[in-house]
């Protein structure tokens, strides 16, 4: 998970990781940039749950805020994944790293939605 740390600090935009460890994979990540220079907001998205943030709170990785719109119980029209990546676009505060949680589903099936996030994130990575 060093590596993983090295590629948020040398600025690469989008990083893809599959694991089945992944509360680890988090919470190894979150202490990893809580002892950098820069200060990160960490925050993870999950269908269920939507965007919320995560940090590193006595050696254990804790949820903490909701924010709201952006889970699959939240009202509105968008798809809760795309209201995830519209949330990091719009509203994320700066140096904001964001986890999403089962995001594979949405990616690599041939649907209307996998080319609406697909076209988002290639839009957002300029960005950031």
């Amino acid at each position: 998970m060093k590596i993983f740390r090295d590629y948020v600090l040398a600025g690469y935009p989008l990083l893809w990781v599959e694991t089945h460890e992944e509360y680890r994979a988090m919470a190894v990540l979150c202490q990893g940039l809580a002892s950098s220079k820069e200060t990160y907001n960490m925050y993870a998205w999950d269908i269920v749950t939507g965007v919320h943030k995560v940090g590193i709170q006595n050696g254990v990785l804790s949820m903490g805020e909701k924010v709201n719109g952006t889970s699959a119980d939240d009202s509105g029209e968008k798809p809760p994944a795309l209201k995830a990546l519209e949330w990091l676009d719009e509203k994320a505060p700066e140096n904001t790293v964001l986890f999403l949680k089962d995001f594979h589903s949405y990616i690599g099936k041939s649907s209307n939605l996998t080319s609406i996030l697909s076209r988002k994130i290639r839009n957002l990575v300029p960005k950031f």
